[in-house]
């Protein structure tokens, strides 16, 4: 009898701390980002997946147990960011965290005309925070930045959109900046509530 209430007790102790972490993630997918940048849509991806991670020429996996894409317009009308906030085990995060690390590393040895050849790396709100960037208004995505809470064991990688020039709201790298730089504080700000 003692072995069935541990067992029951272990299975309600695992779903109250799932719960716990959806409700992390649930927290970042309702975030209002300022009135210049609204949330165009929310999808939830429900339960554990794996996904790759290109690092080289190789693919390596990293274990995730519940995840949010998150879309960001900037004045209603323009794409700006793609979110991706995930939930990491917390048995394999500290792997899964470098493989993410190394991901963006490589990704950034690997496209030209980035400001810099490697990530920057900064920490905010109790998150550690990764960035490259492009040096030109070229490509489709101008920036990518990756924040991770080692105690939470969150994950959230942010791609900053390029658009047509005749449509986006910016002209010069130091506008985009600016922007950039806007959205970012406003979404660790919420974040870290």
């Amino acid at each position: 009898m003692s072995k069935l209430l541990f067992a029951v007790c272990l299975i309600v102790a695992v779903s109250a701390a799932q719960a716990q972490k959806s409700a992390e993630l649930k927290r970042y997918s309702e975030c209002q980002f300022g009135k210049d940048y609204p949330t165009a849509q929310v999808q939830e991806f429900e339960g554990e997946f794996d996904r790759p991670v290109t690092i080289g020429d190789q693919s390596k996996i990293i274990h995730s147990m519940d995840g949010y894409s998150i879309y960001v317009a900037y004045k209603e009308d323009e794409p700006f960011a793609n979110i991706k906030a995930e939930q990491l085990r917390a048995e394999t995060y500290d792997s899964d965290k470098q493989i993410l690390i190394e991901g963006l590393r490589s990704m950034a040895a690997n496209t030209p005309d980035l400001e810099s050849p490697t990530p920057t790396k900064s920490e905010s709100n109790g998150f550690e925070v990764y960035g490259v960037n492009r040096a030109k208004l070229d490509g489709n995505v101008l920036s990518v930045y990756l924040l991770l809470n080692n105690k939470t064991h969150t994950s959230t990688t942010v791609y900053l959109l390029n658009d047509d020039p005749a449509q986006r709201h910016f002209d010069t790298l130091a506008q985009f900046h600016a922007m950039r730089d806007e959205f970012l504080k406003s979404m660790l700000n919420c974040f870290k509530q």
